[in-house]
C-alpha cells in the first residue's frame, strides 16, 4: 500500500459523516415509514429487515472477492449505489412496499459495498499519531447530527413529506460520492474472507475464549438495542406520539441526554470501574423496563395525569432511561471490538475474516428477532403485544452486560 497522506483521515473522516444522516432516518424513520405506506401492517417492516440482514451478509462475503478492486472503490461505488436507493425511494414514494424484497436486496448490496470496507479502510488511514484524534472527531460529528437530524427530519416529514428527506440524503450522499475523489491513498487492499484461518489464528494465539464471548456477546446485542428491540421501541414511541415531528424531537432531547451522561460516565469514572457498573446498570434497566412496559398495559390509554397523557410520560420515560444506558454500552461494546483486532489477538492478514464474522455474528440475531415479531404480529400488532414482547426481550441487557464485563476482566488479565 502506498504512503498514507496526512490529510486523508480528514477528508475519510468528511466522507464518512454522509453515512450517518442516513443512519439517523434508517434507526428513527424508517419502519415508521414502511408502516405508515402498508396501513398498520407490521408485516413488511419485519419482512424488510429479514432480507436485509440476509443479503447482507452474502454480500459481504461477494464483496470481498472483487481482488483487482481497491477498498475505497468499493466504497465509493456504495456511496454513489446510495444515490441510486435514495433516487428509487424518490421515483416510487409510497409504491416501494411493492417492491419490498428486491428493494431490500439492493439495500443490503448498498449497505454492504460500504460497511465492508469501511472499518477496514478506516485501520489503514489512520495510526497512533491520529487515531484517538479521528475517533475524538468522529463521536463529535456523530453526536451532533444524531441531537439535530431527528428533529430536522422529523419537522420536514410532517411539513412536507418523506421525499423531502429523500431528496436531502441524495444531495448529502453525491457530495460524499464527489469529495471521495479528493482522498490520495488509493491501493488499500485486504485479503480473502477465511474464517477456517481465522480460527486457527485464534486458537494460535490463545485467543478463542476471547471470540466466543464476544460471539456470545454480539447474539445478545443483535437481539436487544441493535436489532428488533431498537425497532419496537421506536414503534411504540411513535405509536403514543403520532407524528413524526414529536417523534424526531424526543429522539433529539434523548440523544442529548445520552451524550451528556456518556461524557460525565467516561471522564467521570475510571474504566477498571466502569466494568463494575455494567450488570447493575442492565438490571435496574431491565426492571423498569418491567415496571414501564407493564404500566402501559395496565393502565387505560386516555388516563391523564395532571393533564398530561399517563401513556405519554410512561413512553417519554422509557426512552430516557435506554437513551442513558445504551450509549454507554454501545461505545463500551466498540471499544471491545476494535481493541481485539489487533496481533495479540490474530494475524493482521485476517482482520477482514475477522470484520466478516461478526458481521454474520451480529445479523442472525437480528434475523431471529425479526422472525418473532412477525410470528407475534400474526396474533395482533397492537401495544399490548409489542410491550410483552419488549419485556420478554429486555432480559437480553443483562446477558449482554455479563458478557461484556467478562471481556473487560480478560482484556485487564
Amino acid at each position: 500500500m502506498e504512503n498514507i497522506n496526512n490529510n486523508d483521515w480528514k477528508k475519510f473522516l468528511a466522507v464518512n459523516s454522509h453515512k450517518k444522516f442516513i443512519k439517523i432516518f434508517i434507526d428513527t424513520f424508517l419502519g415508521i415509514y414502511l408502516l405508515k405506506i402498508d396501513s398498520g401492517n407490521v408485516t413488511n417492516v419485519c419482512l424488510y429487515y429479514i432480507v436485509h440482514c440476509i443479503f447482507n451478509m452474502i454480500f459481504f462475503n461477494l464483496i470481498n472477492k472483487f481482488r483487482k478492486v481497491t477498498l475505497l472503490n468499493i466504497l465509493r461505488t456504495g456511496i454513489f449505489f446510495s444515490l441510486i436507493e435514495c433516487a428509487i425511494l424518490i421515483l416510487l414514494g409510497e409504491n416501494i412496499s411493492k417492491y419490498i424484497i428486491p428493494f431490500a436486496m439492493f439495500t443490503s448490496f448498498v449497505n454492504a459495498l460500504y460497511y465492508y470496507p469501511q472499518p477496514l479502510i478506516t485501520s489503514a488511514l489512520t495510526n497512533k499519531d491520529n487515531k484517538n484524534k479521528y475517533c475524538a472527531w468522529d463521536r463529535i460529528i456523530n453526536d451532533i447530527i444524531g441531537v439535530v437530524f431527528p428533529v430536522v427530519f422529523g419537522f420536514i416529514i410532517s411539513a412536507k413529506s418523506y421525499t423531502y428527506v429523500f431528496i436531502f440524503l441524495f444531495v448529502v450522499s453525491f457530495i460524499a460520492f464527489l469529495y471521495s475523489f479528493s482522498i490520495k491513498a488509493q491501493n488499500i487492499n485486504c485479503e480473502r474472507i477465511n474464517l477456517r484461518k481465522l480460527f486457527e489464528s485464534l486458537k494460535e494465539h490463545n485467543s478463542l475464549k476471547v471470540i466466543k464471548l464476544m460471539s456470545i456477546r454480539s447474539f445478545f446485542r443483535g437481539l436487544s438495542s441493535f436489532g428488533v428491540l431498537s425497532t419496537l421501541i421506536t414503534l411504540l414511541t411513535f405509536l403514543t406520539l403520532k407524528t413524526e415531528s414529536s417523534l424526531g424531537n424526543v429522539t433529539g432531547i434523548i440523544t442529548l441526554i445520552g451524550v451528556i451522561t456518556l461524557y460525565l460516565f467516561s471522564n467521570k469514572i475510571t474504566r477498571e470501574k466502569q466494568r463494575k457498573w455494567y450488570i447493575p446498570m442492565a438490571v435496574v434497566q431491565m426492571m423498569l423496563t418491567g415496571i414501564l412496559t407493564l404500566s402501559i398495559i395496565k393502565i387505560p390509554l386516555d388516563s391523564m395525569f395532571f393533564g398530561v397523557s399517563t401513556s405519554l410520560i410512561i413512553v417519554l420515560l422509557y426512552n430516557l432511561l435506554n437513551g442513558i444506558v445504551n450509549p454507554i454500552f454501545e461505545v463500551a461494546n466498540e471499544t471491545i471490538y476494535y481493541e481485539n483486532i489487533n496481533p495479540n489477538i490474530i494475524d493482521k492478514s485476517l482482520d477482514s475474516s475477522y470484520t466478516y464474522y461478526f458481521e454474520v455474528m451480529i445479523n442472525i440475531p437480528r434475523i431471529i428477532g425479526y422472525i418473532i415479531l412477525y410470528l407475534v404480529s400474526l396474533i395482533g400488532f397492537n401495544v399490548t403485544n409489542i410491550c410483552i414482547l419488549i419485556l420478554i426481550l429486555s432480559f437480553m441487557y443483562i446477558a449482554f452486560a455479563v458478557t461484556l464485563r467478562k471481556l473487560n476482566e480478560i482484556g485487564e488479565e
